[in-house]
């Protein structure tokens, strides 16, 4: 589930603000077989831009506490420099009870949900 508080957030500000040495690279293999796994290998990660964001747009830890209180999120974490956050349900149906309960208590963020899509149905 995507979540964005619609506000600008220019990367190159997300940059400027933040201190601090990057943390290791967030690599991994081989690739978690469903949302539970990569949960819990990105718990073991983070976004190093996550406080420089928030510290220029509050709103962003407004939306990464609110879908971590969804029920049934794994995980809710930042995507990128922000605005844009995202948390990992272990199914689509969770997915999209949790964006409707967002587009409720949120209707000014945009919202969108989905599922995974398997190796196999990629085209190369």
């Amino acid at each position: 589930m995507l979540v964005n508080p619609q506000i600008a957030l220019p990367t190159d500000a997300v940059f400027a603000a933040r201190r601090g040495p990057f943390g290791n690279a967030g690599r991994f293999a081989p690739m978690p077989q469903d949302a539970a796994g990569l949960a819990g290998v990105l718990g073991r990660l983070r976004n190093d831009l996550t406080n420089a964001a928030i510290s220029i747009a509050p709103e962003i830890g407004a939306v990464l506490a609110a879908l971590a209180r969804l029920p049934g999120a794994l995980i809710a974490r930042m995507s990128g420099s922000g605005a844009t956050c995202f948390a990992l349900f272990a199914d689509r149906k969770k997915a999209e009870q949790g964006r409707t309960a967002i587009a409720k208590a949120e209707p000014g963020w945009w919202s969108a949900a989905g599922g995974f899509v398997a190796a196999e149905r990629l085209s190369r």
